[in-house]
């Protein structure tokens, strides 16, 4: 059945893209919470010019380092929302293309 075939793979598209979109947002979670309860506790790496914070910050035993090098920018969040949201699209649309009596024995994509 090759509507069976498209709906495993759309939907595996569609696990993998919330997965990478779930990633971001708690990269973006853990920042944001320790920004809040301990500002000084964060910085990142690989700025460049002008990024650099006093060494007693930089060097707490309480300061995580977030490399700046591999934090994902405004547009790879933006892209990684537009994956998901075209990647839910056809799961679904290959979930509907499944006949109904078929349906019965899978399981829907978990939108």
């Amino acid at each position: 059945m090759k509507e069976l075939e498209a709906y495993i793979h759309a939907n595996s598209e569609f696990e993998d893209a919330k997965a990478a979109l779930t990633r971001i947002a708690r990269s973006l979670e853990e920042v944001g919470k320790r920004l809040q309860q301990s500002p000084e506790s964060v910085h990142f790496s690989n700025l460049g010019e002008g990024g650099g914070l006093p060494m007693d910050i930089v060097m707490s035993s309480r300061s995580r380092s977030y490399d700046a090098d591999t934090w994902p920018t405004a547009l790879e969040i933006q892209q990684a929302i537009g994956r998901r949201f075209e990647a839910k699209r056809r799961a679904q649309t290959a979930w509907s293309a499944i006949p109904a009596q078929a349906q019965a024995s899978l399981v829907p994509p978990k939108l």
